[in-house]
């Protein structure tokens, strides 16, 4: 990769915002990076990849939180070493040739409150540690009863979450109504 003076990064980039493209492997290729090579152990976090075309890139140990991943599609993409931690994981039905969804793993549940966590892995008949992202995809129903859990925001990225038990929990209305708003499908028992 070529190391740009100041005035000509700030040329390049003011030619990469005038761009009239929303491919983000365009954009990428326009900014003379190399997705095979320039997007590893990069910050990411929050990034709108949705729809996109990620089968040249590779996300080595690369920060993808709370990134968008929906609907891209990520064929030949290096992301099992990344960090997903409440990535959008809905484009991952189909996955790079590694092997099957079930053998990624989630390799940091720690926006999931300590109780949530382990209320997933029960559900799940696994430990914290071996839940993947396979795994996450397929959470159907959730038993918090009795926990002292109040936050479920982060249950918005369950997106196959059709019932959920908050008896005896501290949860208020608001925050069912907005996982609820989140989650159209889902049954609440309280």
């Amino acid at each position: 990769m070529t190391v740009l003076d100041e005035d000509e990064f700030l040329k390049k980039m003011n030619e990469v915002l005038l761009v009239e493209t929303d491919d983000f492997e365009e954009l990428a290729r326009f900014a003379g990076l190399n997705p095979g090579r320039d997007f590893r152990e990069v910050c990411l976090e929050g990034i709108d990849l949705s729809g996109c075309d990620l089968s040249a890139f590779d996300f080595f140990g690369s920060d993808l939180r709370k990134a968008n991943l929906s609907n891209a599609t990520v064929h030949k993409a290096a992301i099992s070493s990344a960090i997903l931690t409440g990535a959008n994981l809905d484009c991952l039905k189909e996955l790079p040739s590694r092997g099957p969804i079930s053998q990624y793993p989630i390799i940091d549940l720690s926006y999931f409150p300590e109780e949530v966590s382990r209320a997933i892995a029960r559900s799940l008949e696994k430990s914290v540690k071996e839940i993947q992202i396979g795994d996450l995809i397929a959470v159907g129903s959730l038993d918090l009863n009795g926990t002292q859990v109040a936050d479920l925001a982060a249950l918005q990225n369950l997106s196959s979450l059709e019932k959920l038990d908050i008896n005896g929990t501290p949860v208020t209305e608001e925050a069912v109504e907005a996982l609820k708003e989140a989650l159209p499908k889902l049954t609440v028992v309280s």
